[in-house]
C-alpha cells in the first residue's frame, strides 16, 4: 500500500492472481506493472503468456510478447519466451526462426539457449 511503484510486488500480485483462475486480476496487475516500467520485460511477457496460453487471444499474445522484446533487447528469454509461443501456439516455424535470429544478432555473447533452438528448428 505505501509504495505503489514498486515492481516486483506488482508484478507477484499477477502471479497469485493468475495462479487461481483471476485472469482479470493479472492482467490488472500486469498492465499496471507496465505503466511502472515500461522498458522492463516481465509483465509483457506474462501477458503474453496469459494471452497465448490460456486466454487463446493471439493478437494480443503477439503483441505483448514483442513488446517484452522491444522493451529489453538485450534479455534473450523475451526471444525464447515469444519463439515458444509462435512454435507452440501458432505453429508458425518462419515467425519462430526469425525472432530466433533476432535474438541472437541482438545478443551475440549470451544467446547459446536461442542458438540450440534455432539448430534444432532447423533439423525439423
Amino acid at each position: 500500500k505505501g509504495n505503489h511503484n514498486y515492481l516486483q510486488a506488482w508484478l507477484q500480485l499477477g502471479l497469485l492472481r493468475h495462479s487461481i483462475g483471476d485472469y482479470d486480476g493479472a492482467i490488472e496487475a500486469w498492465k499496471f506493472a507496465t505503466i511502472l516500467r515500461p522498458q522492463s520485460s516481465m509483465a509483457f511477457l506474462n501477458l503474453g503468456n496469459l494471452y497465448g496460453w490460456y486466454l487463446h487471444d493471439n493478437a494480443k499474445a503477439e503483441s505483448y510478447l514483442l513488446a517484452g522484446v522491444a522493451a529489453e533487447p538485450a534479455y534473450a528469454y523475451a526471444y525464447y519466451k515469444t519463439y515458444e509461443f509462435y512454435m507452440d501456439v501458432l505453429q508458425d516455424k518462419a515467425k519462430a526462426r526469425k525472432v530466433l535470429q533476432d535474438g541472437i544478432a541482438a545478443n551475440p555473447a549470451t544467446s547459446q539457449d536461442l542458438k540450440t533452438a534455432l539448430q534444432n528448428l532447423s533439423n525439423l
